[in-house]
């Protein structure tokens, strides 16, 4: 199957995936203890971190996002007559707004997670760049002035869209995959592999560790349903993947350069350097 399902959250907004979309799969990654919500209760000092790479595309192309989000929703008439779609820059239930997630929410004790959180960043400054990927921004006064204008990883969509929905809810999510050549698959891999190795040296615990088989990819708007009685979601998966998006995602750079892991008991976030 290639939609998006068991689609989980790192808090009440922010969602994580699971798929087996073929171009975009990464090497599974070895067995890590399953977090139980009863271990959790039994440890009182504990806490959640989430980690996430931020997308902070340009206003332009947030307003191509919303158009494509307004195209698919009225292209499937069971979308648009089922749910109430709510682009991620526009969803004020969402904290995280664009992002690709680095890794499901991992359980950990307090006494760890300081030394999790600086054994990630230098394991990640250690990795091989994905050097043809590499982007640096036009040297201009106004390029200069901007915070975000700094060298990136640049990414691209695939050509197609795919649903994502919630084990745990009714809501279901427009997701962009992102597509991965070789030297970007690799870098991922390895990056997985720092936060798999990790968690194990720090005795953390993953919630929804299926997760870990998912491709990338960014949620661009979440569906809400109008009442309970909804479509079947693998008939509007087939139906979305099914609309050509060229004219919308060509054209769209996904440019990244750090990565945040945020501890989602106090907000608090991490922030470690990409390039």
């Amino acid at each position: 199957m290639e939609y998006l399902q068991n689609y989980s959250s790192s808090d009440s907004e922010e969602e994580q995936s699971n798929t087996n979309e073929s171009d975009s799969k990464l090497i599974p990654p070895p067995p890590i203890e399953i977090f139980s919500q009863h271990q959790q209760m039994r440890t009182l000092s504990t806490t959640s971190l989430f980690s996430y790479i931020p997308w902070k595309p340009s206003l332009t192309t947030t307003s191509n996002l919303d158009k494509l989000t307004n195209y698919i929703t009225k292209e499937i008439t069971l979308l648009n007559q089922n749910y109430i779609f709510k682009p991620v820059n526009k969803d004020f239930k969402r904290q995280i707004k664009y992002h690709i997630t680095a890794y499901p929410t991992v359980n950990i004790e307090d006494k760890n997670a300081s030394k999790f959180k600086n054994d990630i960043r230098s394991k990640i400054a250690s990795l091989r760049l994905p050097e043809n990927s590499i982007v640096t921004p036009p040297s201009s006064s106004i390029q200069m002035l901007n915070m975000l204008s700094k060298k990136s990883i640049r990414l691209k969509f695939e050509n197609k869209l795919i649903l994502g929905k919630s084990p745990t809810k009714s809501i279901i999510f427009l997701c962009g995959v992102v597509n991965l050549d070789m030297e970007i698959k690799k870098y991922i891999e390895e990056m997985l592999k720092v936060f798999n190795e990790t968690t194990k040296e720090n005795r953390g615990q993953v919630q929804f560790p299926d997760l870990l088989k998912d491709s990338i990819h960014i949620s661009l708007a979440t569906g809400y349903p109008k009442s309970a009685n909804v479509p079947n979601f693998e008939e509007l998966d087939e139906a979305v993947k099914s609309i050509n998006v060229d004219h919308y995602l060509n054209d769209i750079n996904i440019d990244i350069n750090e990565l945040i892991i945020r501890d989602m008991r106090t907000s608090f976030e991490f922030n470690i350097n990409l390039i």
